[in-house]
């Protein structure tokens, strides 16, 4: 299934120099004088991070580079990228309800790639409930799993639990 965030390397603190924790808001200007020693080192860390930002950028991103505070140019090329339509949210919804297990995929794999779709379409407005999942996941597989499944819906029904299944699921 297409990430629908970012069109580039999603970056993070082993891959940017120190720097991703200005670039995700979680580390603000200390309190001080603009002159102090701390306030300076941190203006000067947003200011290697805005540098690092706009040297992964494309041309055509470029125009909409605006803020020189990283954190607020993220948040904008992020929403930027980050497709939310009818369209899409119909797209990912079909995608994610025809998802199949390949032959050579470990079964903890497929989990996290139906775990991985749920949560590309919440972050376009569909939040996939528990059911959803377990049906794409049983209806995903081979069938050579379909024993499993007959013996997963038997006992789903011999829980007698209409309202959550996983109930009936857990060790």
């Amino acid at each position: 299934m297409p990430d629908s965030s970012l069109h580039f390397a999603n970056l993070n603190e082993s891959n940017y120099k120190g720097l991703w924790r200005v670039v995700e808001g979680s580390e603000s200007c200390p309190l001080g004088s603009p002159n102090s020693k701390a306030v300076k080192a941190f203006d000067h860390r947003q200011a290697e991070a805005h540098t690092e930002i706009v040297l992964r950028l494309e041309p055509s991103q470029l125009p909409h580079a605006h803020s020189t505070d990283p954190y607020v140019l993220w948040e904008e090329l992020q929403h930027m990228h980050r497709v939310q339509g009818f369209a899409t949210r119909m797209s990912l919804r079909r995608k994610f309800n025809t998802m199949t297990k390949r032959t050579d995929q470990l079964m903890s794999n497929w989990i996290a790639d139906v775990q991985q779709a749920a949560f590309c379409l919440n972050k376009v407005g569909y939040t996939a409930t528990d059911e959803d999942k377990i049906l794409v996941l049983t209806q995903g597989l081979p069938p050579s799993y379909d024993p499993f499944i007959i013996s997963l819906d038997a006992t789903i029904a011999a829980s007698g639990s209409k309202d959550d299944p996983s109930v009936s699921l857990a060790p």
